[in-house]
């Protein structure tokens, strides 16, 4: 009876043990679409988050530089958002957020969202990320392949106001039409 005993203690401990070591992947909901937006955080007097509680997007949004990920890009950005090791975390404290992304169900409620600040790199994500870095570099790679702008030269307060003017307009994640270029269904 000890021996069967000690074998369950063990199993037991064993798959504790495969448990601990699972990362959780994010966003932990099943989605349909992905949206990456950049945004001038300062346009909503709500605050800087991409979507807020009542599922009503930010006022800053730049709409030439939303794009609609096809399907084919979900696994890579998956990997992006679930870095298999700790990235070093550089101190730094504005949290500015220009970009974001937003995950949808397939009738396009929002089911999840991260807004990223490269400037210190930071993020804020709901649900929760079990991350406390990412692979920032990558992240900000992967944007750029998507044709949106980055880095601390530039001005997105500026970019708002010439693509937006001085007033908020309200944006539908869903595409209007089909566009030609199948990476950017928002293109003009």
């Amino acid at each position: 009876m000890s021996r069967m005993r000690s074998l369950i203690v063990t199993c037991l401990a064993l798959l504790s043990h495969l448990n601990a070591g699972e990362k959780k992947s994010w966003p932990p909901v099943e989605y349909a679409h992905v949206v990456a937006y950049c945004y001038d955080y300062s346009r909503d007097p709500r605050g800087s988050t991409i979507v807020f509680k009542d599922g009503s997007h930010h006022r800053g949004i730049i709409v030439p530089f939303t794009r609609n990920l096809l399907e084919s890009k979900h696994a890579k950005l998956e990997t992006l958002l679930n870095p298999k090791e700790e990235m070093p975390n550089e101190e730094v404290e504005c949290y500015d957020p220009h970009h974001a992304l937003v995950f949808y169900d397939k009738d396009w409620k929002p089911v999840a969202s991260i807004d990223l600040c490269f400037a210190c790199a930071d993020f804020r994500a709901r649900p929760a990320h079990p991350a406390k870095e990412l692979d920032w570099r990558a992240i900000e790679a992967f944007l750029n392949a998507l044709g949106m702008p980055t880095g601390e030269q530039v001005d997105f307060t500026r970019l708002f106001e010439q693509h937006q003017g001085a007033e908020s307009k309200p944006v539908s994640p869903r595409p209007a039409r089909k566009a030609h270029d199948d990476d950017d269904p928002f293109a003009p």
